[in-house]
């Protein structure tokens, strides 16, 4: 199971050889323990971009996966569904270090960059909270989301699609001038957002389309001349 402090303890790197496990309570307390060290041979592997269920087969036990990412990989892990309990989660790279994590599976976590090639661990961690008795099932797919690159044309109707949960569309382009610019929605969307990077930096962060016209307070942008990022 998990708690909700992270003491950097999650992954055992062991050669070969003959180990002794001992478990102890604090000053006379007694009673029943329970517990168990899984290793690679209890992981299912993962196919990325790939719809999974299943069940945790303790509720406040832990589900390893297992998932093969490169170096550069852009990654996004869509917890869809999650009943009769909640399930924490947490990526361990090749080298034991915990990359991203988060307390409930369904929490919205921003996409991230992994730095190694190899072999990774997603452990699912039931919660103490849940009953010892439930059925804790769950549906996620860890999406692999690189950027779609496209070209804007100032003035002119951009409009695509998104497919896969946590990918975004960067649209490039250049202005010969500086240049005062509205930014038209075309949608009141609170799910979708827009940043805006240019010579000077980060213009516009995170910004919801809902919240994009003067009605919201978002005034006109003045901005240099140079080359725009608009994701």
């Amino acid at each position: 199971g998990f708690d909700r402090i992270f003491d950097g303890f999650d992954h055992l790197a062991l050669a070969a050889g003959t180990y002794t496990l001992t478990v102890d309570f604090d000053g006379a307390a007694t009673g029943d323990i329970a517990f168990r060290l899984l290793s690679k041979d209890s992981a299912q592997t993962l196919l990325a971009n790939t719809l999974t269920a299943g069940e945790l087969d303790l509720a406040r036990g832990s589900n390893l996966f297992k998932v093969f990412l490169s170096q550069g990989d852009k990654v996004y892990l869509d917890g869809q569904a999650l009943a009769a309990g909640n399930i924490g989660w947490r990526l361990i790279d090749p080298f034991g270090v915990r990359v991203k994590a988060s307390n409930t599976l369904t929490d919205a976590v921003e996409p991230f960059v992994v730095n190694t090639t190899g072999d990774y661990w997603l452990v699912f961690d039931g919660s103490n909270t849940n009953a010892l008795e439930a059925t804790v099932s769950y549906q996620f797919a860890l999406n692999q989301v690189p950027d779609i690159s496209e070209t804007l044309v100032v003035g002119a109707v951009s409009s695509g699609s998104i497919d896969l949960a946590g990918q975004a569309t960067v649209y490039s382009f250049d202005l010969n001038e500086a240049s005062q610019l509205v930014f038209d929605a075309q949608s009141n969307r609170s799910d979708l957002s827009w940043t805006l990077l240019g010579p000077r930096g980060e213009e516009v962060t995170n910004r919801r389309f809902d919240q994009s016209d003067t009605g919201a307070g978002f005034s006109v942008l003045a901005l240099p001349s140079g080359h725009y990022q608009l994701t």
